[in-house]
């Protein structure tokens, strides 16, 4: 069998040991209350702002994170809050009147 070669993701799944040029799927946990998704950092990715994107395995042991960004609060002022839901994912859409 061929070396295999250990990925570490980090904030998200994929890990494991992969033979050189596997391309590995790995996806960015969810991001904690109040951040969004930023983007991959480390090792090189198909799409490096893609919560879920792939990994072409190097021949050698490689680190690839998953970050976050705070979600900005909106400016102060009357807002109102519009919910729309489908299939299970809420949105909240927040609308100055």
């Amino acid at each position: 069998p061929p070396p295999t070669f250990v990925l570490t993701v980090i904030n998200g799944t994929g890990s494991g040991s992969y033979p050189n040029h596997a391309v590995v799927p790995i996806v960015a946990n969810a991001a904690p209350t109040g951040q969004k998704f930023d983007q991959w950092t480390g090792a090189t990715v198909a799409d490096p702002m893609a919560a879920s994107t792939t990994l072409m395995m190097p021949n050698a042991a490689t680190t690839v994170t998953a970050t976050y960004a705070v979600i900005p609060e909106p400016p102060p002022g009357n807002w109102h809050d519009i919910t729309w839901q489908q299939l299970g994912t809420e949105l909240v859409f927040r609308v100055k009147p």
